[in-house]
């Protein structure tokens, strides 16, 4: 193999450009012939060394990787507690309909510990005349929700007529997880008005959840969130998400012009409850902006528009501040407490949702550079066999001159390294027809 010209000195090792190259791979000794430039490249093929620049982005890179599991983990913790505070049952199943996970709600409706209530057949809580259909949704939900109206059989208890709110996590005929809502809808039910906004919780709530798996843009996710909430909510509301401060918002969507429109007066009054509750981190209620002596230029301005009452609710995860749930009605008072308890659960699930999805975008970028990563150690490392192989030297003076060459045309090493293995490639001579047998 050719060997460097030791009267070159080391003005000669730093070319000054890739054609210095290109003339000395056209002198590597011809006596070598086909055979021996085929041994070669053999040889640059399964160079292996580690190359420090690469090691140390396949390093911060499992970092990161480690980084976003333990985020997946609290957040999975997080929507488990979150389960745990509806007001609902709420039960997941696997497609055979075995109960892997419930909310304390669940057991007490079903009269069962929670311990005891786990890997049960779901269908065995399920009137016998009833078991048919919802044998025939655990094989047939995908992740549109689907509502049900059925008859459960708590332990040691009479039949219980239920609305249920099915979703799964894939697509039907695929292992997915579903998860189960239950509302009851008897003629006991002291309070009818409060069964049914339990169900439409429980119903955004699920639909949220799936929405972190659809491949939405930033926009238009936001603006399925603020639809979703807006149903889940009693009476004419109109809801909007601020991505950021509601003062200078870096993505906005709304379920109507009410919205719009409220989002609007506070941005240009420079003050309002939802700034308010996003700066503060507190849900902020006003029964009518238009008097509320807490804004006066907001109250100024409002006085000739429609919105009156307006809710408030920051979208808070692991202590940071990520959006604004904002929540507007032309009536005065129309928010109540437990308006505002309800609030905070849905917005607790959109920030699980917008987190979700950040994740998904950062794991999608981090395969991108794991790629590239690994793709760019191959190139680099054949790129330094043929550099030894033309110059001679070892394989750090090879990685240095390569460097050299980079940080003086201001490209990327990789590049250097992807433009010597072209060149070596046009000069590779053809291989031989093999003979025929």
């Amino acid at each position: 193999m050719a060997t460097i010209d030791e009267t070159q000195g080391s003005a000669a090792w730093a070319s000054p450009d890739l054609e210095a190259l290109h003339d000395l791979l056209g002198r590597v000794d011809p006596a070598l012939g086909a055979d021996g430039l085929l041994v070669l490249q053999q040889e640059l093929e399964t160079a292996t060394e580690e190359l420090r620049v690469a090691d140390a982005q396949m390093h911060a890179h499992r970092a990161e990787l480690d980084e976003l599991l333990t985020v997946h983990h609290q957040h999975a913790a997080q929507r488990e507690w979150m389960a745990s505070q509806l007001p609902v049952p709420l039960l997941v199943t696997d497609r055979n309909g075995l109960v892997e996970a419930a909310n304390a709600a669940a057991a007490r409706g079903l009269n069962i510990a929670h311990g005891h209530l786990l890997r049960k057949p779901l269908v065995s809580f399920v009137d016998d005349a009833e078991r048919p259909a919802v044998r025939r949704l655990l094989s047939s939900v995908g992740s549109t929700p689907v509502r049900l109206h059925t008859r459960l059989r708590p332990r040691r208890s009479p039949p219980v007529p239920v609305e249920v709110v099915v979703v799964a996590d894939g697509a039907p005929g695929t292992d997915a997880h579903l998860t189960w809502t239950v509302v009851t809808t008897g003629p006991d039910d002291a309070d009818p008005d409060r069964a049914r906004e339990a169900l439409r919780l429980a119903t955004a709530f699920v639909t949220l959840g799936w929405l972190a798996t659809a491949e939405l843009g930033e926009r238009a996710l936001l603006g399925r969130i603020a639809e979703v909430i807006t149903a889940a909510l009693p009476g004419q509301v109109d809801v909007s998400v601020d991505l950021g401060s509601p003062a200078a918002p870096t993505v906005v969507a709304s379920s109507g012009l009410l919205a719009a429109t409220g989002d609007g007066l506070q941005i240009r009054a420079g003050e309002g409850p939802c700034i308010t509750a996003f700066d503060t981190g507190e849900s902020v209620v006003s029964p009518d902006i238009t008097t509320d002596a807490r804004w006066t230029r907001l109250a100024d301005a409002a006085r000739g528009e429609q919105v009156r009452s307006v809710m408030a609710v920051p979208v808070v995860v692991e202590g940071a501040k990520l959006a604004c749930l904002n929540c507007y009605s032309t009536e005065i008072g129309a928010f109540r407490d437990h308006d505002v308890r309800s609030a905070e659960l849905l917005a607790t699930s959109a920030g699980a949702v917008l987190v979700g999805v950040q994740q998904k975008e950062r794991l999608r970028q981090l395969g991108e550079q794991l790629s590239e990563a690994l793709t760019s150690r191959a190139v680099i490392d054949q790129a330094k066999g043929i550099v030894m192989a033309a110059r001679g030297g070892t394989a750090d003076e090879a990685f240095r001159y390569m460097s050299q060459i980079s940080q003086r045309q201001n490209v990327r090493l990789r590049l250097i390294a992807q433009r010597i293995v072209d060149q070596a490639q046009a000069r590779k001579p053809a291989l031989p027809d093999r003979p025929r047998p």
